[in-house]
């Protein structure tokens, strides 16, 4: 992996170091993983949810897409998006509605770069 593209994945709120640590140096694995992320359904099912009101459903989406971007090293997109889940973990769809634009808008930073890889 470059330092171009690493840095990249930084400024997208992405702890690379951490996570290729994680896989134990297998740098190779990270672009892997990474590279299936975008297929994973929670962001979308998330985004669906809310939209219908279903706070069981969207907490569900929420808090699977809080562990992948957790194992991931997202680190933005955990932060953002665990507004969410705690909203939903108490019932309270509006504030989650509320705190999903960021959440978006940090998914969209981290799906920016995995296109580039």
């Amino acid at each position: 992996m470059t330092n171009e593209l690493k840095e990249m994945l930084k400024n997208a709120g992405i702890d690379i170091d951490s996570v290729i640590a994680r896989f134990g140096g297998r740098e190779e694995l990270a672009v892997k993983f990474y590279g299936k992320f975008p297929e994973d359904p929670n962001f979308s099912e998330l985004k669906k949810n809310l939209e219908a009101g279903d706070v069981k459903a969207s907490f569900i989406a929420s808090h699977s897409l809080k562990g992948v971007a957790g194992n991931l090293g997202m680190v933005e997109l955990f932060d953002k998006n665990n507004v969410v889940v705690e909203a939903l973990r108490a019932g309270n769809l509006e504030p989650a509605k509320e705190g999903f634009p960021d959440v978006e808008t940090a998914y969209n930073k981290v799906i920016e770069v995995i296109k580039k890889f």
